[in-house]
């Protein structure tokens, strides 16, 4: 299956692939030697899904990632009716934290650049198409639900690939638990989202059969730290478990780690409140909200179409920012952003 349809196909590579470069990033920041010796197959992940150029003979540019919409696709060539789609924008942005935090594990300044960049555009766009807003601009106001489960080119859905129920809506965009879960999750998307959450949880088994708890917990965190610490303590081990659908890919260390680390999490400014221009904190691994930028006109005749003109001067602005960012020397920005993996092969041990 993985080989006809998603391996085959190059459909979610960054999905399936983006777990093993954050897992060799976490290695390689405490086992440097291991680094080294696995660099060249590491390096190979990242090409795949996050190569910079169009000159690299063996791996296509940008697989998934629109540089026009400011955010993937994770469909690859397999045909759908309704377009390019792509359903958990959570695992797309785990992806680019991957790789960022490799380059950045391995000091390689290249990788970690295009890394971030894709991370914090592919973050803006999450709390934009696929976490809405009250008053939201892209999308008709018919379309009541706060959230939206699978992004296609020519509709959105409030449903999953593998079932309509909301837990799995909620949970699919959530997971995995990792520190940057709290920049797509601001407390006053949770206070609306949350309760939803939950209550499809309390109705529904399944919820707790598939492990799909313990995401609900630590959303929780963000809003409420001492009750969701006791409810983590209280989750019996099944939801953990390689039986689970979800919550195997979890664990209740990891679950605990982030309720002590982001429970009840405050920050100045949060986005939908005003779009943050995110920057990164080298010194703690942890992505943190520096400044604003201006929020989108939301004058009541943009709440029924889109003004295709607007999202993209907003989207080449975001993009020029992330670009140009903390950095004095503009043009060798841009060079270290566009030039080749591949033509930068020199760079990595043993390649």
């Amino acid at each position: 299956y993985q080989r006809r349809v998603h391996g085959g196909f190059y459909n979610d590579h960054h999905f399936h692939y983006g777990y093993t470069i954050f897992t060799a990033a976490v290695i390689a920041k405490f086992r440097p030697k291991w680094a080294q010796e696995q660099n060249e197959y590491v390096i190979s992940l990242i090409r795949d899904i996050a190569n910079p150029s169009s000159s690299d003979p063996y791996f296509t540019q940008w697989r998934h990632f629109d540089w026009y919409l400011g955010h993937s696709w994770a469909s690859g060539i397999y045909p759908f009716p309704n377009g390019r789609n792509q359903e958990s924008a959570s695992e797309a942005v785990n992806a680019y934290y991957g790789v960022y935090l490799y380059g950045l594990a391995t000091k390689n300044e290249l990788i970690q650049n295009v890394g971030e960049t894709l991370l914090q555009t592919e973050i803006h766009s999450v709390k934009y198409y696929w976490h809405l807003p009250e008053h939201h601009p892209i999308y008709p106001q018919e379309y009541q639900h706060n959230m939206v489960g699978i992004v296609h080119e020519q509709l959105i859905e409030y449903n999953t690939w593998f079932g309509n129920e909301e837990f799995k809506i909620h949970g699919i965009q959530l997971l995995p638990i990792t520190p940057i879960v709290h920049l797509m999750f601001p407390p006053s998307f949770v206070m609306k989202a949350y309760p939803i959450f939950e209550k499809s949880c309390q109705s529904n088994p399944e919820c707790d059969k598939m492990g799909y708890r313990t995401f609900a917990v630590a959303e929780k965190a963000l809003v409420d730290k001492e009750t969701a610490w006791k409810e983590a303590l209280e989750l019996p081990d099944i939801m953990f478990a390689d039986e689970t659908y979800g919550g195997d890919g979890n664990s209740r260390t990891n679950t605990l780690y982030f309720i002590a680390s982001w429970g009840n999490h405050n920050q100045s400014t949060w986005y939908p409140d005003r779009p943050a221009n995110l920057t990164i904190d080298h010194t703690s691994l942890l992505p943190v909200i520096d400044k604003s930028i201006t929020n989108p006109s939301t004058n009541s005749k943009y709440q029924m179409t889109l003004s295709i003109c607007g999202v993209v001067l907003v989207v080449l602005g975001i993009i020029a920012a992330l670009i140009l960012h903390r950095r004095e020397n503009d043009e060798e920005r841009v060079k270290l952003i566009c030039t080749s993996v591949y033509e930068q092969s020199s760079t990595f041990p043993d390649n």
